[in-house]
This record gives structure tokens, sequence and C-alpha cells, in this order.
């Protein structure tokens, strides 16, 4: 009788066991099988460096100009073979003007009816991007990512985006109108897709990319604030745009997923969003016993914001989450999570100082460098005059460092054209970076990952307090960013 019940109890056990790990592999299958694609869009570019009359048209005769990948720049060795002058100079002598590149493509059958994006991490130094001889707009910035909404002008068959890019400058830094960051004074000036290049293809009902040059949206921030050891409450704001025809219902889900893989908690909510509206939606929800993210254990959950409709799902988009207060304390310094850290560490270029290369680095390069920063232990980067990659800025979540990064500057006193490009480079990188635990800080420092980005010189911005970036960003535009972080 004992042999009985002890071989159904085993049984028993083995099937809940069962029923209950199927479940959750199910369940986590599902959350992470997005519709949603980021295409790699780096190899086989056509590059010449010159500057032909007509090279942005379809019929523009590429066929004897050179293939390149991405991450590129036509400095990668001039910078090089010459001593630099010393002191705040740099070395002058490098090749500066005008280059094209032009890439050929076709989108597949099953992309049709989808929204099309092309995202550049970064460009160096003003680029013209055109789409079968439709210009799509330029960017100045050189350090920001930026993008364009490539549906409209996508035709059947070969499409080409050509882009044109400039890295001169004025000879002296002072007297560069207007990027007066643009100066080997600064930093190498090396021309070029110095970045990844992705595109992005998705549902007309689709969380929005982060990315507000040209596209004007903000996509996913995800934040945290009351943060002890028992618990810390999780804030989502999903930005949700509606490009199809007509009114949509659908379900918004927000996951939290741990370090390990592991569904952590959830929550949702019923949504209709009208045709052409775009909308942020406002969640939250409370981690128990949550682990912390700190500059010495820089622990790292992830949020899957899921569009579903029925049980199909539309569009899914996944976000870091650090869950990290920072505090700036002018009589006891930096404190992570309430804990006394000394921060010491490097001031970083975009070149990161890898000779041969330039500043064409590739991501494993670009997470090299930390680990060896992380080995030396440091814990905190200033990145000079400019704003990281993506790449860069992910890897301070991931070994722990606080990121410092003041957009684009050049140590000036500007105005006009020079300050809107700032202000514009300043909003730009806040949207795209302030979901990054590392970066560290405008106003109140509440980050959306652990890293936060700094920006550089704005007393206003700063605050003891750990809640958000809200006050420099509220209102995403240039004269309101000034009126609020910079002036008095």
């Amino acid at each position: 009788m004992m042999l009985f019940w002890l071989k159904n109890t085993v049984c028993f056990l083995i099937i809940f066991l069962l029923i209950g790990a199927c479940t959750n592999k199910v369940n986590l299958v599902d959350i992470n099988a997005s519709p949603r694609d980021k295409y790699n869009f780096n190899p086989e570019w056509k590059f010449l460096k010159a500057n032909p009359e007509g090279a942005e048209k379809v019929a523009f005769d590429d066929g004897n100009w050179g293939t390149i990948s991405c991450p590129h720049t036509f400095n990668d060795t001039d910078t090089f073979d010459d001593f630099s002058k010393g002191k705040h100079d740099g070395e002058s002598n490098q090749w500066r003007g005008t280059v094209w590149y032009r890439k050929h493509f076709k989108i597949s059958d099953t992309d049709k009816g989808k929204k099309i994006y092309i995202e550049f991490e970064g460009v160096r130094q003003i680029a013209q991007v055109y789409l079968n001889g439709q210009l799509l707009g330029m960017n100045q910035t050189g350090f920001i990512p930026f993008g364009y909404d490539l549906t409209p002008y996508l035709v059947e068959g070969d499409n080409v985006l050509a882009v044109k890019v400039n890295n001169d400058r004025g000879d002296h830094f002072r007297d560069n109108f207007p990027l007066v960051w643009n100066h080997e004074h600064w930093h190498p000036m090396h021309g070029g897709i110095y970045r990844n290049v992705y595109l992005h293809v998705m549902s007309p009902l689709h969380v929005t990319l982060p990315i507000y040059d040209n596209l004007g949206t903000t996509g996913t921030y995800v934040y945290a604030e009351n943060i002890s050891e028992q618990s810390a409450d999780v804030y989502v704001k999903a930005e949700i745009e509606n490009e199809r025809g007509d009114d949509q219902q659908f379900l918004l889900e927000n996951h939290i997923i741990d370090n390990d893989g592991n569904w952590v908690t959830s929550v949702s909510s019923k949504e209709t969003i009208a045709a052409g509206e775009k909308r942020v939606i406002s969640a939250q929800v409370t981690v128990k016993n949550p682990k912390l993210w700190y500059t010495r254990y820089p622990y790292l959950y992830k949020v899957l914001t899921v569009v579903r409709q029925g049980e199909t799902i539309v569009d899914s988009n996944e976000s870091p989450l650090g869950i990290r207060s920072f505090e700036f304390n002018p009589d006891t310094g930096f404190h992570n999570n309430g804990e006394y850290v000394k921060l010491h560490g490097w001031g970083q270029k975009p070149t990161n100082a890898w000779a041969g290369l330039g500043a064409a680095l590739p991501d494993w390069l670009r997470d090299f460098t930390y680990q060896l920063m992380d080995e030396a232990g440091g814990n905190f980067i200033r990145w000079g005059h400019c704003a990281g990659s993506p790449a860069e800025i992910a890897m301070g979540d991931k070994y722990g460092f606080v990121t410092m990064m003041p957009g684009v500057a050049g140590e000036s006193e500007d105005e006009g054209e020079t300050w809107r490009i700032r202000m514009e480079a300043f909003r730009d990188m806040i949207v795209y970076y302030r979901r990054n635990s590392s970066s560290s800080a405008a106003q109140k420092p509440r980050a959306p990952s652990p890293t936060a980005s700094l920006g550089a010189f704005i007393p206003r911005c700063f605050s003891s307090s750990n809640t958000s970036f809200q006050l420099c960003f509220d209102s995403l535009t240039p004269s309101s960013i000034a009126k609020k972080c910079f002036l008095p």
C-alpha cells in the first residue's frame, strides 16, 4: 500500500512539474516571438571618395565604386601617418571633403505592407540621406543616432539609398560655425558612416523607435522608483503609433524578465488608439525583492512591451532595466542605492585610442575596451565633447560604468544655429539613452537603466533625489530644454 502511494505521488509530482515547465516555456516563447525585424544594414555599401554630380539619383552608375562595410571611415589610415602638433591641437593633416555612399536593396514580399525605418547610429560630420533620389533629410551632430521613415518612397525591385557625407571644418576650432565641436582640437575628425546602420521593419501598429530626430518618436522609457531591498516600483511609458486606416483595439502588456531569462511579473491594459494617432501609454508594476544595479554588481532585467490583438502578437519591443538610485551629495559625494561610491575612470573619445581603425570600431572591440577598463577597476566614463555609441552605453549598463555625456559640445558660449543644433542633439541624446541604467543624469537622476546620460555643464538639471529626467525632456523642444535646464 505504501509503495503504491509513493509511486502515485511521484508520478503526480513529475506531471505537475512538467506541466509547469511547459507552461512557463510556452509563455516565454510567446512573449519573445516578435514579428518586428531589425536587419543588419552594414554590408555591401558602394563608396567613392569624391563628390560627383547626381550621385543621389537611382540611374547613377556606381559600378566602378569600391565596396565597403560599415562601420567605415575614410580617415582610417591618414590619422596615424603624421604626428599631431601636441598640446590640444591634434593632427590637422587629414583628408577632408565630401564623399558618397550608396546601397542597393530590395524589400521582401513578407515585409510589404509594413513600416520600414532606417537608423544610423552616427555619421560624421554632415549626412544628407536620399532614397530613390528623394532627399529624406540632413543630420549634422556627428554623434547622435538618427533615422527616417522609408515606407513612402520604396518601390518594387531595386531601391537605392544614397548618403552624402562631409567632414570639412574651419581652420581654427573657435572659427568653425556652426559645428564648433567638429575639430581635431576636441577629437579626431574621422569622416564616414562610422557606426552601425539598421533597417527596422514592423507592423503599422507598433511601439515607436526612440529616435526623435526627424521621426519625432520617443520609444519606450522604463525606470524604477521607491527602491528598496524589499520592492521597487517599475514604470513603463511606451509610445504607440497606429498607422493603419482605422481605429485599433489591443492589449498592451509589459513583462519583466530577469537576467536568467525567467519571467518575474507583468502588467497589462486594454487600449484603443485612433487611426493616425501616436500616444504614450503609462503602466506601473511592483517587483518584489529586486536585485539592484550597482557599479560593483550591475544586475540587469529586461522589459518586454507587447502589443497583442486576440492571440496574435502584433509588435514587441525590449528595453533594459537596471533598478537603481543615484544621488549626488555636495557633502558626501556620489551614492548608488544609498551606498557611497568613489567614481574613477576615463575620459573617452570616439576612437577609444585604437590606432589603425579610426573611429569605425566594431562592437566587439568596444566591448573588449570595456572589459579592459572593468578589469582595471574603473566605474566611470566621461565622453569628451561627444556621445558614445549605443553599444558603448549598453556596455556601461553591462559592466557597471556610470556614464556622462554632453551630447555635442565645444566649450563655447553658443547662440543662433549652433545653439539650435546643440539643443536638438541634447534632446535627441536623452530620448535615445534615457532608458540606459548607466546614464547618470539630467535633473533628478531617475534613469530607466543604470547608466543614464549626464548633460555636461547643466547645473539646474542636477538633483540629489532619484526621481527622473522629466524636467529636461517633458517638452521635447530645444527652447524648453534651454529654459528649464540651462537658462537662469
